[in-house]
């Protein structure tokens, strides 16, 4: 009970990067962080794929995504 209390009082930030549009209108990022800012630690990051061939990020679909707190 003690820990939900001291959630509630956190403040968090969801970042993203290099979002992008894609040819078929679909919503696209390299890059997504979930920090809390209270504490300053990083929760959650993600890394990009990349081009086996250039060694370049690709792009991937985020639809839709839930983070329960």
């Amino acid at each position: 009970m003690e820990q939900e209390k001291i959630r509630e009082n956190h403040d968090y930030e969801i970042t993203f990067a290099d979002t992008l549009y894609d040819n078929f209108g679909n919503w696209r990022t390299r890059s997504f962080s979930l920090q809390d800012r209270t504490t300053g630690t990083m929760l959650l990051q993600s890394m990009p794929w990349l081009d086996s061939n250039t060694n370049a990020p690709l792009p991937y679909v985020i639809d839709g995504f839930r983070i329960d707190l």
